[in-house]
């Protein structure tokens, strides 16, 4: 009677512990953090950038690009294969046009590596324009009238035989070849719209445009500095260093509140001169490319 007793307590306390030690390991292991499977890597030594989205120039994968340019590191491989580690954190770099910064919720990825840097790349679309053929001017007109500040967009007249008309704060005479181009600042949209009409009409007025071609040439940097990422992606101290800021837009551009409604203005601006001479040449039945 005595055995039989103690075997029920004995098995009641050995099924407490049972359900106690089942559910400690439930809890647990809802409750661990997830684990980071160890990364093997095909070369220890490479730095793996990713092609997030798509950019201009970057039309191949691995080591060609750096070998290519002859960089001081070779030892960065660019991929657009996101599956290669199976996890995006494993990369080294990201790169993301800038295009998807206005859609982050949906175009870049959720999840980060703690020294993962990402890299963002302006991505312009083609220029596929039939300016050689069709058209005369090509109205190279800046977002910004800050000083010294040239795009390349003056280079689409310039590349497609076409006369660019400028308008910027930039001394284009310190920049541009002399008689090369049209200033909008120095004519009224009118103005300019009347003498761009004269030198249609006047075929050696036209030319003397391009003979800063006997002169000049125009070469073409690298659009991506691949050598410069991968020697920084080299560079212990960089890849340790975190860096934030709580008002990005402000360390960006300190003065944005005073620039944004003069920015405004330029636009508008912008915007009426383009009308205006687009309007005076269409009568004249000359075509323009703005």
């Amino acid at each position: 009677m005595h055995f039989n007793r103690y075997s029920k307590y004995f098995k009641l306390i050995f099924n407490a512990f049972i359900f106690i030690f089942i559910a400690f390991a439930v809890i647990k292991k809802t409750t661990r953090k997830p684990l980071i499977i160890k990364l093997i890597r095909f070369l220890p030594d490479l730095k793996y950038i990713l092609i997030w989205t798509n950019i201009d120039k970057l039309d191949k994968d691995g080591q060609a690009y750096f070998i290519e340019q002859n960089c001081d590191y070779v030892n960065c491989y660019l991929t657009r294969n996101i599956s290669i580690f199976g996890d995006v954190r494993y990369f080294d770099t990201v790169l993301f046009s800038v295009q998807d910064v206005s859609k982050y919720d949906s175009l870049i990825p959720r999840i980060r590596g703690h020294n993962q840097k990402y890299v963002f790349v302006a991505n312009n679309s083609a220029d596929n324009y039939p300016l050689k053929r069709t058209y005369y001017f090509y109205l190279a007109f800046e977002d910004s009238l800050a000083d010294d500040y040239i795009t390349d967009a003056v280079l689409i007249g310039y590349n497609n035989n076409a006369v660019p008309v400028v308008y910027g704060g930039a001394a284009y005479e310190r920049f541009l070849p002399p008689g090369s181009y049209l200033n909008v600042h120095n004519n009224t949209p009118a103005q300019l719209a009347y003498k761009m009409n004269e030198i249609i009409l006047n075929r050696e007025l036209y030319h003397d445009f391009f003979r800063w071609k006997n002169h000049y040439i125009i070469s073409k940097t690298r659009g991506l500095n691949g050598c410069d990422l991968c020697k920084l992606l080299n560079n212990p101290m960089h890849r340790l260093e975190k860096v934030s800021y709580v008002n990005f837009r402000k360390w960006w551009n300190p003065k944005y509140e005073q620039r944004c409604g003069l920015n405004n203005n330029i636009f508008l601006l912008k915007r009426t001169i383009k009308h205006r001479i687009h309007w005076i040449l269409s009568t004249l039945r000359y075509p323009l490319l703005i």
